[in-house]
């Protein structure tokens, strides 16, 4: 018969795994061992091996597994078990806290909010705006949550990124984004002269504070004006103008619409006045 082995015993214990080892006595190498685990109720097989080192994985924190093994000989006669030997897994930790958190506007209403996950065992993320859950709890191994809803040139945040488990939470740095502006609505002209024309537009649905830039054509590429009212133009020419949005970050919208006016013809000068005649003789 095999000889009885020694009392499995713990090189190294994690929140999920129990790393073992036993003596195998006087038996040769090539001897069957068995190993069995309980948390409680009936033992099951874990492993039936020649090595006698084994790691168990997949373990929950803070919790209490026994073991013993038996040797079985040639002929599959087994021993006695062994002594049995219980250890406990470690306390679970807060997660390790996401990185590099940030929000990307996809358009006038919405916003995502990327992270990369540096933990291994958290059971979920949450955004987070002070104490207030904004996105709800997330699953576990998530890197985004698209935000919804929002109104166009608005900033969203500041944010966090919260992961969680049962032993606590941990957050990441800050982020916040301005959703994109609205393209504004096509410019109309008015007060158009031989040398002027004011140029004017409709916000949409853009806040009051918000950024636009007017720009002009004769034809070739657009300039950037510094007023919406452009004077020193030239009489009887056709004009372009279009208009677009900056949201609070600094992007801007796509381009309105292109208005065309033609500037007036000039005015015809004065006639003369006090034209007199004289006969010379």
């Amino acid at each position: 018969l095999a000889t009885l082995p020694g009392t499995p015993g713990a090189t190294s214990i994690s929140t999920v795994s129990i790393a073992l080892s036993w003596n195998a006595n006087s038996n040769p190498a090539g001897t069957f061992f068995e190993l069995q685990r309980s948390t409680g109720g009936p033992f099951i097989t874990l492993a039936s091996q020649t090595a006698a080192a084994f790691t168990d994985t997949g373990l929950s924190a803070a919790t209490t597994y026994t073991y013993m093994l038996r040797a079985f000989n040639g002929d599959g006669a087994a021993t006695a078990f062994s002594a049995a030997a219980s250890f406990r897994t470690s306390d679970l930790g807060a997660p390790v806290p996401p990185a590099a958190f940030l929000g990307a506007a996809l358009g006038t209403s919405s916003v995502r909010w990327s992270w990369s996950d540096q933990s291994s065992d958290e059971a979920g993320f949450r955004v987070v705006q002070g104490s207030v859950n904004v996105s709800g709890d997330l699953a576990a191994n998530a890197t985004s949550w698209l935000q919804t809803g929002l109104s166009a040139n608005v900033l969203y945040g500041p944010y966090r990124v919260r992961a969680f488990n049962a032993g606590g939470t941990s957050d990441s740095g800050v982020a916040q984004r301005y959703t994109l502006a609205a393209v504004p609505d096509t410019p109309t002209a008015s007060g158009v002269s031989s040398t002027t024309v004011l140029v004017s537009w409709t916000a949409g649905d853009n806040p009051a504070g918000t950024v636009y830039e007017l720009r002009r054509s004769t034809g070739g590429p657009f300039t950037l004006l510094g007023s919406a009212s452009d004077t020193g133009l030239t009489p009887a020419t056709t004009y372009f103008y279009m208009v677009r949005s900056v949201n609070g970050d600094g992007v801007s919208s796509a381009d309105s619409a292109v208005l065309q006016v033609v500037t007036l013809q000039p005015n015809p000068p004065a006639a003369p006045s006090g034209f007199t005649t004289s006969v010379v003789t």
